[in-house]
């Protein structure tokens, strides 16, 4: 049987985290006690609920390197050695490859231009950090990409967001169910 897995209070998470002013404030005042309710809330802004994810020890390894390996690969298209370095990260999470190809990946992968940087985060030692910075710079690119101005954290761009937010729910679902 599958240990149950860890749901604190919206309170005890957004402290133990360290969440922005207007996050800890929403999310408190929500009604949620649970960060598994919070989770479930319709109104849980993607770019929180991508932050939320991210936080270290919420999901898996494999998990949050997958998700950066999916961020990084909708904007590394032609680059050959940034496509290699998120092929090698998603072998690692998927056990298929070892720390020393990870770590010639990482090295091969290290940003010469803009693009290569997503593929780069792939292959951080920290996959909750690799996911965060890789979905950060997606959206910042594809903001980028549509003219928008970059307002925050993840850039201007609400689709590229809102599909990151879905492939999340679909790859994780409520990573703070009660089990698994």
């Amino acid at each position: 049987m599958t240990p149950p897995i860890h749901d604190p209070t919206v309170l005890d998470f957004c402290m133990e985290h360290d969440a922005c002013t207007p996050g800890f404030h929403w999310a408190t005042e929500t009604g949620c006690k649970t960060m598994s309710q919070l989770w479930r809330h319709r109104e849980l802004p993607n770019v929180w609920r991508i932050w939320i994810a991210t936080r270290r020890g919420v999901c898996s390894d494999v998990d949050m390197r997958l998700f950066a390996c999916w961020c990084a690969t909708r904007i590394v298209q032609r680059d050959i050695r940034s496509r290699a370095a998120i092929i090698v990260a998603t072998r690692f999470a998927l056990g298929l490859a070892t720390d020393a190809q990870m770590r010639d990946a990482h090295v091969a992968a290290t940003p010469y231009n803009d693009v290569g940087y997503s593929a780069y985060c792939c292959t951080d030692d920290d996959a909750s950090q690799a996911a965060f910075h890789a979905s950060r710079h997606a959206a910042q690119h594809a903001a980028e990409r549509a003219r928008s101005s970059l307002t925050n954290t993840f850039g201007n761009n609400t689709t590229a967001i809102k599909a990151q937010a879905k492939q999340l729910v679909l790859m994780v679902g409520n990573p703070f169910r009660k089990t698994k």
